[in-house]
């Protein structure tokens, strides 16, 4: 039971509030300088297409192959979970940027070189990767979320199958993002401003 409230049925990883536990634990760490961590949030490119054309019997199968992929590239005591639909979280402790950045350049280039067959088509798809360095002074678990999401969006925008490094000064790019502008329409109709 304690596997099933912390696991995603589909692929096996861990879910999102497993993951969300274990980052606000890297964010604690961090607070106390015990170690510098990275979160890594990854969304495939064209997997929509999959599903359309093969069904979600298929799509879930190349989730399962895609999960076993990205697993074979990460060490043994990172985190990978499944946040969502085709969306991945990373959690990589005790890690510096440079070598979070070769982690997911690696997994990132294991998907974009993986083949799906499927009756007698084979597909491909990308992954548009954002990563945050998680250090002392970021308090909250849903800013670094956020972060990394946002990069993540950037990475796609910029063409999908990238890597994008969140920086602070991008902020003000975000804010004029269609996604930033999206979720202020929302936030400002529930706050009933």
């Amino acid at each position: 039971l304690s596997h099933q409230a912390t696991h995603d049925p589909l692929t096996g990883l861990v879910n999102r509030g497993e993951f969300e536990r274990r980052l606000a634990r890297a964010l604690a760490s961090a607070a106390e300088k015990q170690g510098e961590h990275a979160l890594c949030f990854l969304d495939l490119d064209g997997f929509k297409r999959v599903n359309d054309a093969c069904g979600h019997l298929a799509g879930d199968e190349f989730l399962r192959q895609l999960s076993d992929l990205m697993l074979e590239r990460m060490r043994s005591r990172d985190t990978l979970a499944r946040l969502g639909g085709d969306e991945f979280g990373m959690l990589l402790e005790h890690c510096r940027l440079p070598t979070a950045e070769r982690i997911a350049d690696e997994v990132r280039k294991a998907i974009a070189g993986y083949r799906f067959a499927f009756g007698e088509e084979t597909y491909s798809v990308a992954a548009s990767i954002g990563i945050v360095p998680i250090r002392a002074g970021v308090r909250r678990s849903s800013d670094i979320l956020r972060a990394a999401d946002t990069a993540c969006y950037l990475a796609k925008r910029s063409g999908g199958n990238r890597i994008q490094v969140y920086a602070p000064r991008q902020r003000a790019a975000d804010a004029r993002s269609d996604h930033e502008w999206a979720r202020r329409v929302l936030q400002a109709v529930e706050e009933d401003h």
